[in-house]
């Protein structure tokens, strides 16, 4: 068929949210697709709410999460909850952005290594020394998670035997 100015294509709208991406109209999605859905439409709700929804501290209002490193240099200490599974809603998915350092036990060189259930999702290293004390937030990149997965940490340090007080900021969508 010959195309003419002016002249418009209608397709079917695809139900919210659906996860088919059999045709064009699976693939581009509906407007009101949420982060539940795979089209098109649906990433880029996901990609805004992830811009512009509030910044999550864990645990709020609370003191923050002591984890102990193993005894020996870089020997990792035991896993430690830093949230319990199902702290975010039910039908929300989550990251993690930053790791607020609240408090170093010694001048040390550090790492910390952050797991979803047993998973590794991530780990970052940070150094306290006379001059520099890093206890603020450390950017931190992981994949985004399900609402019912618990994180938990290990820590290890370059002479043993440290402790580190952690919370967590986050978003979800």
């Amino acid at each position: 068929m010959p195309y003419n100015r002016g002249s418009t294509v209608n397709f079917d709208v695809v139900n919210p949210d659906t996860v088919n991406n059999q045709t064009v109209k699976d693939v581009l999605g509906n407007k009101d697709d949420t982060h539940l859905g795979n089209s098109l439409f649906a990433h880029a709700h996901i990609v805004e709410e992830h811009i512009h929804k509030e910044q999550l501290v864990y645990p709020t209002l609370a003191n923050s999460i002591q984890v102990a490193g193993g005894a020996g240099a870089w020997q990792l200490g035991n896993l430690v909850t830093l949230m319990p599974a199902n702290t975010v809603a039910e039908e929300m998915r989550f990251d993690i952005h930053w790791i607020i350092i609240c408090a170093l036990s010694a001048n040390d060189e550090y790492e910390l290594i952050l797991y979803a259930d047993t998973t590794q999702i991530g780990r970052l290293a940070f150094t306290r020394t006379d001059k520099k004390d890093v206890t603020d937030g450390v950017p931190f990149q992981c994949p985004i998670l399900a609402p019912d997965v618990r994180i938990r940490a290990r820590l290890a340090s370059s002479s043993g035997g440290d402790t580190g007080n952690f919370k967590l900021m986050y978003h979800e969508y």
